[in-house]
């Protein structure tokens, strides 16, 4: 058999080195320094402590690092455009990047790049949605978490007298008002979970209550509840809930009671099992 038939190319020299000081039986003449330097530090070495595939396991570890950070710093790249943008959704985040940051973000990333932004929002909701849950209300209003976009920011003198307008009108005592709020968002009295605004139609109740909870990720539910089993499934994962004019059955009966008193009670996810729901603002 011809000895060429065995030639292999050594692309790499350290795991070669490596190789011939563990396997070999016979002496190895080295030629060149950097193989001789290869040898002797090998040679130092037990084989039962540093052989060739630890040397391959080093290096392989060497290159998931580097692979790790690089990872990282693109991830680093993209959450830094969501949370400038504040983008809670693909769309939203699509709309809000301009024609050179689109271009870079693919360059970067490639076609894939979407599902690596859907993974960044999800977590960046994520984030969001732990701080509303742990912070107070009035610590989340000092923030200025809570406006998070005004379409008059020039305004706001006329916004407060619009406001106190609406209340005064509606025979609505602001301190008092706010006091109730608050308790109810921070969850203070046990076995009441609601704050319930009544009034007669087109009286602003649905526009105030979508200021108080603007900046909140929130879930709704509708007036038709009792058509679906799985009608609460959109609280999952949410600060709090919005519910309009709420049409409590026999159906729904017991469901309302644990959602408005602040009880944890299991609910209907549609094609999946059933979830537990916890207390919400």
């Amino acid at each position: 058999m011809s000895i060429m038939a065995t030639v292999q190319p050594v692309i790499n020299w350290n795991n070669f080195a490596a190789y011939l000081v563990g396997a070999a039986q016979t002496p190895i003449i080295c030629v060149g320094k950097r193989l001789e330097h290869l040898r002797d530090d090998l040679y130092m070495i037990p084989r039962e402590r540093k052989d060739c595939a630890t040397l391959l396991r080093d290096e392989r570890g060497s290159k998931q690092k580097h692979t790790n950070i690089t990872r990282k710093r693109r991830l680093d790249l993209l959450r830094g455009l969501i949370e400038a943008y504040d983008a809670r959704s693909y769309n939203e985040l699509y709309m809000s990047l301009t024609y050179d940051e689109t271009d870079d973000i693919h360059a970067e990333y490639g076609p894939q790049w979407k599902e690596t932004a859907e993974h960044c929002i999800s977590n960046y909701i994520k984030k969001i949605l732990i701080t509303q849950q742990t912070s107070r209300f009035e610590d989340i209003l000092r923030s200025d978490n809570h406006n998070r976009e005004c379409q008059h920011p020039q305004n706001t003198l006329d916004g407060e007298q619009w406001l106190n307008l609406l209340f005064y009108v509606n025979k609505i005592d602001n301190q008092k008002f706010l006091t109730d709020i608050t308790k109810i968002m921070n969850k203070d009295i046990d076995g009441r979970n609601a704050f319930v605004i009544e009034g007669p139609t087109t009286t602003g109740k649905t526009l105030l209550v979508k200021l108080i909870a603007e900046n909140y990720i929130y879930g709704t539910v509708k007036r038709s509840g009792d058509r679906s089993q799985c009608f609460l499934m959109k609280l999952l994962d949410k600060a709090l809930a919005l519910v309009e004019e709420p049409r409590i059955t026999q159906l729904t009966v017991n469901h309302f009671k644990a959602l408005l008193g602040g009880n944890a009670f299991d609910i209907r996810v549609k094609h999946q099992k059933d979830e537990r729901l916890t207390r919400l603002c």
